[in-house]
């Protein structure tokens, strides 16, 4: 059975696979899995399944267990057990990812700790501070990336750490803890960060590196 359009105002739980063209929650839901054109949350959700949808737009807190998507936009909360696959991925806030984003065009801006274990595929990749986060105010947490892997093509990277970066033209920002960077084109380091390796790659060895 198709919804046409379902929005969430108070409390939902779904216990089977929905496929409406729109989801919006404003509210607290629970969802088996979910295939939409456009989703959209601003409340608490939770799915504990399959997250498939041309748009995702997060407000407020998501829990996901896997997420597919050409768009996800995201200012609020997004925690995500498994893997993303997206075209196109920006997120201003918190952010944790367990095993992989996968998209090509990654814009981070950080205002607490976020995790994302692997970033790849990306013809662009940018990740940033905030420069006034509330959260930091209090003390909950600093303003960085934690990461075993980051790899695109052109990488700017800021307050992040991470065991091995890999791109063609990369740029290590301020506050930044590398310990292995392999680039093919240019690499310009910040004094302020620390890297540990370095290694210039021939162009045809970029997908043997490692």
């Amino acid at each position: 059975m198709k919804d046409e359009k379902i929005k969430v105002k108070g409390y939902a739980k779904y216990d089977r696979d929905i496929s409406p063209d729109t989801f919006t929650s404003v509210g607290q839901c629970i969802l088996k899995s979910i295939r939409t054109n456009d989703f959209t949350n601003s409340g608490t959700c939770m799915v504990k399944g399959s997250c498939t949808t041309m748009l995702l737009k997060n407000l407020g807190s998501a829990t996901l267990q896997r997420l597919v998507a050409d768009q996800v936009q995201s200012s609020g909360s997004l925690q995500v057990k498994e893997y993303v696959r997206a075209k196109s991925f920006q997120a201003k806030g918190h952010v944790t990812i367990k095993e992989e984003l996968e998209a090509q065009f990654i814009d981070l801006t950080m205002t607490t700790a976020n995790y994302i274990r692997r970033m790849s595929g990306a013809k662009e990749i940018t990740v940033r501070s905030h420069a006034i986060s509330y959260l930091n105010f209090f003390g909950f947490g600093r303003k960085c990336l934690r990461s075993e892997r980051i790899e695109g093509e052109a990488v700017h990277l800021e307050h992040t750490i991470a065991d091995v970066v890999i791109g063609e033209s990369i740029f290590i920002g301020k506050g930044c803890d590398i310990k292995e960077v392999h680039y093919i084109k240019t690499l310009d380091i910040h004094p302020e960060s620390t890297v540990g390796s370095t290694y210039r790659m021939e162009e045809n060895k970029n997908e043997n590196c490692l």
